[in-house]
């Protein structure tokens, strides 16, 4: 074969070479596009999921605090009942007795 055939065959053999490769780099490029799509929407999921729970949470701490609110009222009233039976106990003692 003449050389220049020979060189014509080896940069027709590069070319065709480099637009396989330009094909697999498209085709990996596409699926990392892919992939980085459904990264994004798992994120965005994520990031929904987390607002939500946030939300949850401070409703649950408010909740809690009025709760302990309710607990302190709640131990005052008892408090004040019991004085109420002492004094009574006291009362009928002093009555029973003279």
């Amino acid at each position: 074969m003449p050389e220049d055939y020979r060189l014509f065959a080896a940069h027709w053999h590069d070319l065709l070479l480099l637009r396989r490769q330009l094909g697999e780099s498209g085709s990996a490029q596409t699926s990392t596009q892919s992939s980085l799509d459904e990264l994004r929407r798992t994120y965005d999921e994520l990031e929904h999921r987390y607002e939500v729970m946030a939300a949850v949470m401070d409703s649950l701490e408010k909740q809690n605090g009025l709760l302990e609110q309710q607990n302190r009222l709640m131990q005052q009233q008892i408090d004040a009942l019991t004085v109420i039976e002492q004094q009574l106990v006291e009362r009928d003692t002093a009555v029973a007795i003279p």
